[in-house]
């Protein structure tokens, strides 16, 4: 039409004049829309470290839209490798164990003389590069892309040990954080019910064993008294399918259906 002429003449004619058109592109990451409020949550607790393969400038802008929200990291590092990411996590790993043991409380020289991990570094990665540091944290937390719709089988194979899977009705990833809080949050609740149920237990054992062998109740009712305490400890066990709903209230997250 007389349109699609008028834009060939003007063409023709910045053609003629030597003047040409250029396209310029504008590309930018922007934060989740679950990083502040999860950022903010974990910081509440524990120190949080920025580590990243992006160039300064990109690590120093994200930093400074957390720092407007009250999220404040304990160090930024950028321009990371895949060697140097897990350098640093071994690093931060270490001292982190070292800071737990130094506080020497009950409970901590409890699990280290059971064999079980006190302190330590969870990292949260994308990338495939983010393997190695992955499976060298005490725990590694991979969020699978988005942008492949599929799990990365390098995320499996080198040790992580939670996946996060997208789901339909999140496209973005946006509330991906959401996930890994409410992970963290079941997982601090079920330590707790451990720690319940072990002394639920030991207490029932001596109570029973104690009327059993001190008083002159039968012996049936001392078993039905520790078979009871142990019908308990399952029970407080189920409060964990409670505790995870609330958890899901508490960080909601996109469901489809």
């Amino acid at each position: 039409g007389e349109v699609d002429a008028g834009r060939r003449r003007r063409r023709r004619a910045e053609r003629d004049a030597g003047v040409c058109t250029a396209w310029l592109f504008s590309l930018e990451d922007r934060l989740k829309q679950s990083a502040i409020p999860v950022l903010s949550e974990i910081a509440g607790r524990h120190p949080v470290y920025m580590l990243t393969g992006d160039a300064r400038p990109n690590a120093e802008r994200a930093e400074a839209a957390l720092a407007q929200a009250g999220v404040l990291f304990a160090d930024v590092r950028s321009d990371l490798r895949p060697e140097d990411k897990l350098g640093h996590v071994r690093a931060l790993d270490e001292m982190l164990r070292v800071e737990a043991a130094s506080r020497g409380h009950f409970f901590g020289r409890l699990f280290r003389n059971l064999g079980v991990t006190d302190g330590g570094l969870v990292m949260v990665g994308d990338g495939v590069n983010d393997a190695p540091a992955l499976a060298a944290a005490t725990a590694g937390v991979s969020l699978a892309p988005h942008s492949e719709g599929m799990l990365s089988a390098a995320a499996v194979e080198c040790g992580s040990d939670v996946v996060v899977l997208p789901q339909l009705g999140d496209p973005t990833g946006n509330q991906d954080l959401n996930r890994v809080a409410w992970i963290l949050l079941v997982a601090r609740r079920a330590r707790a019910l451990v720690l319940q149920n072990v002394f639920l237990a030991l207490a029932s054992i001596a109570g029973a064993s104690s009327l059993t062998m001190f008083t002159d109740i039968p012996l049936w009712l001392g078993v039905l008294l520790h078979e009871g305490a142990t019908l308990l400890v399952a029970l407080n066990s189920l409060r964990l399918f409670w505790m995870m709903r609330a958890s899901t209230q508490r960080f909601p997250t996109p469901r489809h259906r």
